[in-house]
């Protein structure tokens, strides 16, 4: 093998290693854009606050809870929206897991229905208007 063609597998290589960095971070910086979208929007927040007021999800998990990374759907467009989320919690006394449907009308957003699926004995507990979901 000539020395030029091992320079080549060199710089090739090491373009390679940096196209693959470059990826890497911009799914990290994709990973966290979503994460703060989600968790900066109003229905989250307003999930978590209903979670909070349950006696059924404070005695199963726990306070202090942990969420942990958000997914779904949050969707705007002016005054009206829709959110879909879902999450894991983590407590001292347990871990369950939180989907939540708001929806936004005149730029104010309400939880529709939360649903929260305990670890603990496979139990479900409904929050809100859950008829027909």
């Amino acid at each position: 093998m000539t020395e030029n063609t091992h320079d080549k597998r060199s710089i090739r290589t090491k373009r390679i290693i940096a196209l693959l960095g470059v990826a890497v971070l911009l799914c990290v910086t994709f990973w966290l854009l979503i994460s703060v979208t989600f968790r900066g929007s109003a229905a989250y927040e307003q999930t978590l606050l209903k979670l909070e007021r349950s006696a059924t999800f404070k005695e199963i998990v726990g306070h202090p809870f942990e969420p942990g990374f958000v997914t779904g759907l949050l969707t705007t467009t002016g005054p009206s929206g829709e959110a879909d989320l879902s999450f894991e919690v983590t407590g001292p006394n347990g871990q369950a897991k939180v989907f939540s449907m708001a929806d936004r009308r005149l730029g104010i957003w309400k939880i529709e229905c939360i649903r929260v699926v305990y670890d603990q004995g496979g139990r479900e507990e409904l929050i809100g208007d859950c008829s027909g979901r």
